[in-house]
């Protein structure tokens, strides 16, 4: 998993990469998705796969006074 700040991604995982297993599964907490694919996909090499990932799920409310207990209940 990829957890720094997006415009270091591709520098971190070129410097990585050979250190993962050959089936890996790479993913990041980022939270824009065009760019990350773009830098991150041609280094993804042999069966290693990238999954672009979202750390957040809720609303456009943050801080935990925003919490919603309800947030993952189906028709929600």
């Amino acid at each position: 998993m990829l957890a720094v700040p997006i415009l270091t991604m591709r520098a971190t995982l070129e410097k990585m990469i050979e250190h993962t297993a050959p089936g890996a599964v790479v993913t990041d907490v980022g939270s824009v998705k065009q760019y990350v694919v773009r830098e991150l996909e041609p280094l993804i090499t042999g069966k290693r796969s990238l999954v672009a990932a979202h750390p957040v799920a809720g609303k456009e409310t943050t801080g935990a006074a925003a919490a919603d207990p309800r947030c993952f209940e189906t028709g929600e």
